[in-house]
């Protein structure tokens, strides 16, 4: 009896785990784990580097590196490879991930609905601080890749699952290029 006594509490222990994973972003955020997070770039000196690229977005705490070479990453948001950089004429088009069970503490696009229009983006690369503001923000079916066309205005696009946990639809937002500093 002892014995099944403790394998139920560690079931229960199990299931518990389980169903609140997908709520450590709020978890972290209300901690405010995040406020402090430096990316790995900056902490070993080489942020804004030419392959290394920082996203910041202020109004929703992010501060994440954005990975230019490999592609898709379940740990941050990636560039989309034929997308223009910050420097160049063009759509430059990151994709990220909303929630990943591989990393539930620090999803870097999770929070991305909460952007608003007019909203700051800044993107550091090359030792340079690109800012953008957010100019729309909408909802498209995952076939519908018209917005990472270069349109040959210096712009960003970010795009994630939506909704959270689900995925069946994009989440896009779109900012203009404002200032370089």
């Amino acid at each position: 009896i002892e014995i099944f006594k403790k394998v139920c509490l560690i079931l229960i222990l199990l299931l518990l785990i389980v169903l609140l994973l997908p709520f450590t972003p709020y978890i972290t955020k209300r901690l405010n784990w995040h406020s402090n997070s430096v990316p790995k770039s900056q902490a070993s000196g080489n942020s804004g580097e030419e392959s290394n690229m920082v996203l910041h977005i202020p109004s929703i705490g992010l501060m994440t590196d954005v990975e230019t070479v490999k592609g898709n990453s379940l740990f941050t948001p990636w560039k989309i490879a034929y997308s223009s950089y910050p420097d160049g004429k063009g759509n430059m088009v990151l994709a990220g991930h909303s929630y990943t069970y591989a990393n539930p503490f620090d999803p870097s696009f999770f929070f991305l609905d909460q952007l608003s229009i007019q909203d700051g983006i800044e993107v550091l690369w090359k030792k340079r601080k690109y800012r953008y503001e957010v100019y729309d923000i909408f909802i498209v079916k995952p076939s519908e890749v018209d917005v990472q066309k270069n349109r040959f205005e210096n712009e960003i696009t970010l795009y994630t699952c939506y909704p959270k946990f689900v995925g069946d639809k994009r989440l896009i937002i779109k900012a203009k290029l404002v200032s370089i500093e």
